[in-house]
């Protein structure tokens, strides 16, 4: 069996106007998104998309932990409740993973379409202590394990779909690689398309026993970001694709569809259906990054903050309501990204030891954060704020 086409190419090996101007579109508005935010603002925006997309990839699996459990579980503050204990590890394990590929990203070490990456990725994800339970899947009726980073040494039937032999698998995947890398020499919308391609190739292949659906998502991030589209990591893929569920499963369907007639491309698997895929795919981006834009205004992003702030100091809310004085110092971060503790005392005219004494709070509180006791703070969207910020995020 084999994959081919690896994207939706025309018979003149380009791509047709309405998925190349998607891709164009996408890379616009997806760069304009920072504007006016200083880069610790974003940072933190940032953040909190970790949890995010962490909530939906696991939710389109029928495993999502809400941000607050995974703040929660970030504090080592585990549920007594068995099941959702062993749902805040997972979501633990997925965010790690996210931040492990962001650092590869980083400093040059992650290809996102090698093997040895892509093994890396499912084995993180699955050997980490308190995984157990998810070390197994059942199929057919029969218990089979689950073998962090290794592909599967079984046949596997996904809906309608017949997964490769798994003797073909380490074929595949070694194809997989080799012509997948070979599009990183192209344009960034050429990136793109193939990397929105590359995820259901990927699906189709179905090349581990279980986890499929959450290592793919973790890959299709690492290929995006790796394409040089800027204000990625400001929305998230797959918030739109658990949004759009039942049509995401259906259009990775279509796409399994063999080739239907001499005008449907050159490989065995249909162009005509990977197109569809593909734009249900930018479309789905352009979706997420339409909200955020909404939402990331600078005007209303302070205000809804502003807005936060007093509902809190007149305790609307169940938590403790936020300090005296909170907006002087949120204003301030908010125009200058990170201050430090002395300047702050200095910028909005409040007492050393009272700023001192606020800033304990706005730490504990999730509303401020810094990488030390004495260090610079710098905004932190809470779990519990985000929902103010973002609504219905």
């Amino acid at each position: 069996m084999q994959f081919a086409p690896i994207a939706p190419y025309q018979h003149d090996g380009s791509f047709s106007s309405k998925i190349a101007e998607m891709a164009t579109e996408l890379i616009a508005k997806s760069a304009s998104l920072s504007g006016g935010h200083t880069p610790q603002t974003l940072e933190a925006v940032k953040e909190l998309l970790y949890y995010v997309n962490c909530y939906y990839s696991n939710k389109i699996e029928s495993q999502g932990t809400k941000p607050s459990d995974i703040e929660r579980a970030m504090k080592k503050e585990f549920s007594e409740n068995v099941k959702e204990r062993n749902l805040q590890i997972l979501a633990l394990a997925h965010l790690n993973v996210q931040r492990w590929i962001e650092n590869g990203l980083k400093n040059g070490s992650v290809s996102p379409y090698n093997e040895t990456f892509i093994h890396e990725v499912h084995k993180r994800f699955y050997e980490v202590d308190g995984m157990e339970p998810f070390q197994s899947i059942e199929h057919q009726g029969i218990l089979y394990p689950v073998m962090p980073g290794l592909y599967r040494d079984k046949e596997v039937e996904v809906g309608r779909h017949l997964a490769p032999s798994p003797f073909e698998v380490p074929g595949l995947m070694a194809t997989f690689e080799s012509l997948y890398n070979a599009t990183s020499q192209t344009n960034i919308t050429s990136k793109i398309i193939h990397a929105l391609s590359s995820h259901h190739r990927f699906v189709w292949i179905h090349p581990f026993m279980d986890g499929n659906g959450r290592v793919s998502r973790l890959i299709l991030d690492a290929a995006m970001k790796h394409s040089g589209i800027l204000g990625y990591g400001l929305w998230s893929i797959s918030r739109g694709l658990s949004r759009s569920n039942d049509r995401y499963k259906e259009y990775l369907s279509i796409a399994d569809q063999k080739q239907i007639g001499a005008y449907d491309g050159r490989g065995p698997l249909s162009t005509k259906a990977l197109e569809e895929f593909v734009e249900f795919m930018l479309s789905t981006c352009l979706d997420q990054i339409n909200y955020m834009s909404r939402y990331l205004r600078m005007d209303t992003f302070a205000s809804r903050i502003e807005d936060y702030i007093a509902r809190s100091q007149k305790k609307e809310f169940d938590s403790e309501p936020l300090p005296d004085k909170t907006s002087n110092i949120i204003n301030m971060i908010l125009l200058k990204g990170e201050c430090q503790r002395g300047e702050l005392s200095t910028l909005t005219s409040i007492p050393d030891r009272t700023m001192t004494r606020i800033l304990k709070k706005l730490l504990e509180q999730n509303i401020l954060q810094s990488d030390s006791q004495k260090g610079p703070v710098r905004l932190k969207i809470s779990a519990h704020m985000s929902g103010f910020l973002f609504p219905e995020i």
